[in-house]
């Protein structure tokens, strides 16, 4: 049983990780500036999303990463 749980929660971590990058990346792409691009990800933290606040801040480490490669 535990192993099945663990194995949910890996699955769960890997997901999170991909949907962020993805999120990230779409902000970016989407956006006219980077600064934009955070405002847009402020109002999503704002709004009735109940996502931690560890998921939006890993978007903006990731959104920080990919436009510092640019």
């Amino acid at each position: 049983m535990k192993r099945k749980i663990l194995a949910q929660f890996e699955e769960l971590n890997e997901l999170v990780d991909s949907e962020i990058k993805s999120i990230a990346s779409q902000l970016l792409a989407e956006c006219q500036t980077y600064d934009e691009a955070v405002e847009t990800l402020n109002d999503y933290y704002h709004s009735n999303f109940k996502l931690d606040d560890y998921v939006y801040s890993e978007i903006h480490k990731k959104m920080i990463a990919q436009a510092t490669k640019k």
